[in-house]
């Protein structure tokens, strides 16, 4: 039986996220990227808003003297999470994702061994903030719906960010810890470049 061929489709040349997120602007510009609700209210976001909002989160987290620290988020899926997440990227930190079903005990095992310094956590997990907050006096937590606050800030902020090498760790991801202790995976910024990269080939991003 022959195989079907499939179609391949031009793909970025870049070897981190900053350089990702500046091809995916200059080629989408103005289209949508993001569709959803706040506060009863349905909000589109443009590539290029979406970039935006990046440059301004990473840069107030620049502001406060984060660099080449891990830094976290915990919560449900939404435009903030995503929004963080490609901030600590671009502001020359690692990103640790914790997922948010872990069992406390997995969680606070996670923050200690990553030596995480800062953590954005979801509002419908407020709960976590005060037992997290006397395992780790010295970890600053903000809350994800605060994020807004902080874009608003960096639009004020006359900084550039820092250089990103491809090499730089972009995140460590923990296994879920159904077997044993959660595992964490180093990601450079040039893994998940060549990752998106060889997405783009096969699907119209």
């Amino acid at each position: 039986m022959e195989s079907k061929k499939y179609e391949y489709h031009e793909a970025g040349n870049y070897d981190n996220i900053p350089h990702y997120l500046k091809y995916i602007v200059n080629k989408h510009g103005n289209k949508i990227a993001f569709k959803y609700t706040m506060n009863k209210k349905d909000v589109e976001k443009t590539f290029k808003a979406y970039y935006e909002d990046i440059q301004n989160l990473a840069k107030s987290i620049a502001q406060m003297k984060y660099n080449n620290d891990k830094i976290s988020i915990l919560g449900e899926n939404s435009y903030h999470w995503i929004v963080t997440y490609m901030a600590i990227a671009s502001s020359n930190n690692t990103v640790v994702p914790i997922d948010k079903d872990l069992q406390m005990v997995d969680i606070q095992s996670i923050l200690s061994e990553a030596d995480v310094k800062l953590l954005f956590l979801s509002d419908q997990y407020d709960d976590y903030e005060e037992p997290l907050q006397q395992a780790f006096p010295e970890l600053k937590i903000i809350r994800i719906g605060e994020v807004e606050q902080y874009i608003a800030k960096g639009k004020n902020i006359k900084m550039k960010l820092p250089e990103v090498s491809p090499e730089q760790i972009a995140s460590i991801i923990y296994t879920s810890g159904t077997t044993s202790k959660p595992k964490g995976v180093m990601l450079s910024h040039k893994n998940l470049a060549i990752d998106t990269i060889g997405c783009q080939k096969h699907f119209m991003l």
